[in-house]
């Protein structure tokens, strides 16, 4: 449990790095890779909202760019009182790469749950 303690703490860290000023909810995402590496993002909000990032995708990005293939746990933190878990674009982008991932998020309770009871019917996977 210690992994997922150190990488919730990556997605609270990674709220400063949130751009969002339109909502006003700055999050952050924290992905470990296999190899213990943790790849860190906030959410940037622009205009356009179709062109924002959610900050669990942007991590996967900054994840796969640093040579990352295979992945473990997620974590997901939030300014705001009622943090959820990613969205449901978030993920299917993350359960294509990770199958197996464990989502942990700043909301109570905060223990691990697998990707497939967040998203149990995913895009190509059946």
């Amino acid at each position: 449990m210690t992994d997922l303690a150190a990488l919730l703490d990556a997605a609270r860290q990674a709220i400063a790095l949130a751009h969002a000023p339109r909502t006003g909810r700055p999050c952050g995402a924290a992905l470990m890779a296999d190899d213990g590496r943790i790849f860190a993002a906030g959410n940037l909000e622009v205009a356009n909202y179709g062109s924002s990032v959610c900050a669990a995708k942007a991590a996967l990005v900054s994840a796969w760019a640093g040579g990352a293939r295979r992945f473990t746990a997620l974590a997901v933190a939030g300014a705001g009182a009622d943090m959820p878990y990613p969205c449901g674009d978030c993920l299917q982008a993350l359960i294509e790469f990770a199958p197996h991932l464990l989502i942990i998020s700043d909301a109570e309770p905060r223990r691990p749950v697998p990707i497939t009871d967040l998203l149990p019917d995913a895009f190509g996977l059946g």
